[in-house]
């Protein structure tokens, strides 16, 4: 899988491998995943202070895509991260009832 990750700030490596690998954990669902974007904004004026996490997975049919706030990027992309996992589920769950 291919990650992007784009921030306007600084984002440790210790940080980065803990976001790649809780989207590799995405693999199991098989889903077809072929690439996630991880986006970080600061302070868009809805929440003074806090940052913006955004995660898109590319996968075959719609997209799955959740976005969360917090004042910290990795609490924040952790958030995002579980609706993300939520999401993809509801989607393996969704398509082993139609087989």
């Amino acid at each position: 899988m291919k990650y992007n990750i784009e921030a306007p700030f600084t984002i440790s490596d210790e940080d980065r491998s803990i976001m790649e690998s809780k989207l590799e954990s995405l693999e199991k669902f098989n889903l077809g995943i072929t690439s996630a974007d991880i986006f970080f904004k600061e302070d868009d004026g809805s929440n003074p202070g806090d940052i913006h996490s955004q995660v898109r997975v590319y996968l075959p049919g719609p997209d799955i895509f959740a976005e969360s706030f917090h004042q910290q990027a990795i609490v924040a992309f952790g958030n995002t991260f579980d609706a993300v996992k939520r999401q993809a589920l509801k989607l393996k769950d969704k398509r082993n009832e139609h087989r």
